[in-house]
C-alpha cells in the first residue's frame, strides 16, 4: 500500500505541537509558576480536540494513497504534497 508519509508526518507534528505547548502550560500553572496563565477547561478541549484532529487524520492517512490526497483541493499546496 502506499502510505502518505508526507500526511501522516505533517499531522504528527502538528498534534506533537500542540500537545507540547498543553503540557508547558500545565507544568507551568501546576508549579505555580504562572498562576495567572489562561487555563480552563474550554483550552483544555480545543487543545485536545486540535491534537486529536491530527492523530486521526494521520491514523486514516496511512492507508490512503498520496494521490488521493493529493487530489483534494487545496490540500496537497497546503500540507507539501508533491
Amino acid at each position: 500500500m502506499d502510505v502518505c508519509w508526507s500526511t501522516v508526518l505533517f499531522n504528527v507534528r502538528e498534534a506533537s505541537q500542540e500537545l507540547t505547548g498543553l503540557v508547558r502550560d500545565l507544568e507551568l500553572v501546576e508549579g505555580g509558576r504562572e498562576p495567572e496563565l489562561d487555563l480552563n477547561e474550554g483550552r483544555l478541549a480545543v487543545s485536545l480536540a486540535h491534537a486529536y484532529h491530527h492523530l486521526n487524520t494521520a491514523w486514516r492517512a496511512r492507508g490512503q494513497a498520496s494521490a488521493r490526497y493529493a487530489s483534494i483541493s487545496g490540500y496537497s499546496a497546503y500540507h507539501g504534497i508533491a
